[in-house]
């Protein structure tokens, strides 16, 4: 990978105590983005701290200061994170072999187009820095943890020099990731994190992302009304993030109550089909929506089919048909996320490649913040011809996920 600058905005690090897993968060930072100049700080109409649409105070669970000696940037993406940050078991490993090296991966079906571009970047990279993809595989359903944890075994047995894995269910993973552990393959996890020593898990942080775009929905809301939750897949991980950071923005708006919740599993035309099935079988008025991911113009199609004017949206994973509606909308408040396939397959399969070159992991839990939408920059990164019923996912920009003076600070070499 080339170097890139990158334009997203930093976000202040917050030093003040320890995050747990179960976020016993107080207080506020701020609207999260970097001071442009004294008048916009002196704005009246900007956020204050501890209220409602404020971003909450989440430090980063790093007992050991591992990431003290790490830039500001680089910390302050820990904000919030869920599990404990620790020096990785293969910080000083390197293949007991010359190249050319072997890899297999074993992930969740897929069954989007974020997944399949996903793959494919991961499985290109790979090729072009000569490492072989030898085994590869998917469960039948995402609900099918145990037939993956075979998989995960078999992949152990075709004994590849690293594994690259997408867990179902991350509880569930732990004693496998010991088992490879011990037949010394190292392993990458990449999209949904897992609170291992054994492993290096690669992923932005969803708590905070959710945080984030929650605190602005919230905000577009004025501090009151219901909120609609749309679940991906209940006790799935990404779910469980995702909550997390949006009850840790909820928490400073006591005006504002759950409507309900509805399930998507990740899939906008289910997402609008359970919101519009909600919005006409509920007489709670909805004024603002939050979802797990990629499942927002979906939502966003259910209120237009509905013939009510849409309301504030967490567009986590954000589609190109949301965003160019709201380009065409520009009075409508706009927050989301980008979810750039192609960049994170490339710096998925980067951080293996630089293990397998023997570079050597600080840590392990690598993290990076999401790069935030709002209905400013959209007009400047979105094109106002998608159509709305377009579910690719937006890339915004794509350098902004994990630039790579970020990866630099999080390895030895």
């Amino acid at each position: 990978m080339t170097k890139h600058n990158s334009s997203r905005t930093r976000l202040p690090m917050l030093l003040s105590g320890v995050a747990t897993a179960a976020l016993l968060l107080s207080g506020c930072t701020g609207n999260g983005a970097e001071e442009n100049d004294a008048a916009g700080a002196a704005d009246d109409s900007a956020v204050q701290a501890g209220s409602c649409g404020s971003i909450p105070e989440m430090a980063p669970n790093d007992p050991n200061t591992l990431l003290g000696e790490m830039s500001e940037e680089v910390q302050a993406a820990y904000q919030g994170y869920p599990y404990e940050v620790k020096k990785s078991q293969w910080q000083d490993w390197k293949p007991d072999h010359d190249g050319p090296y072997t890899a297999a991966m074993v992930t969740d079906p897929p069954t989007n187009p974020f997944q399949v571009a996903l793959y494919e970047s991961m499985r290109n990279t790979l090729a072009e820095n000569d490492v072989e993809l030898i085994a590869e595989y998917a469960p039948a359903s995402h609900a099918d943890v145990p037939q993956q944890l075979q998989q995960f075994e078999e992949a152990i047995s075709q004994d590849p020099d690293i594994i690259f894995f997408l867990p179902l269910a991350p509880d569930s993973t732990l004693d496998a990731l010991a088992s490879a552990a011990d037949a010394g393959i190292p392993v990458v996890i990449f999209q949904v994190p897992v609170d291992s020593e054994h492993a290096v898990s690669v992923s932005l942080n969803p708590v905070l992302q959710a945080a984030e775009t929650g605190a602005s929905v919230f905000s577009s809301m004025g501090g009151e009304g219901a909120v609609l939750r749309v679940l991906g897949v209940p006790g799935n991980s990404t779910d469980t993030f995702a909550t997390m950071g949006y009850d840790a923005a909820l928490e400073q708006c006591p005006d504002i109550t759950v409507a309900g919740e509805v399930t998507g599993t990740f899939e906008p035309g289910t997402a609008q089909a359970e919101t519009l099935n909600f919005l006409s079988s509920n007489p709670t008025p909805v004024t603002g929506v939050v979802q797990s991911g990629t499942m927002g113009v979906g939502v966003l199609q259910a209120f237009l089919d509905s013939g009510r004017d849409p309301v504030p949206i967490a567009d986590i994973g954000a589609t190109q048909g949301f965003v160019s509606w709201a380009i065409q909308n520009p009075e409508y408040p706009y927050a989301g996320s980008v979810s750039p396939a192609t960049r994170m397959g490339d710096v998925y399969a980067n951080v293996g490649i630089r293990m397998l070159n023997g570079d050597g992991p600080k840590v392990n839990q690598m993290v990076t913040a999401a790069q935030i939408l709002d209905s400013e920059n959209i007009g400047e990164l979105g094109d106002d011809s998608w159509e709305i019923t377009d579910q690719t996912l937006f890339d915004g920009e794509p350098e902004a996920f994990f630039p790579e003076e970020h990866l630099d600070e999080l390895f030895t070499n």
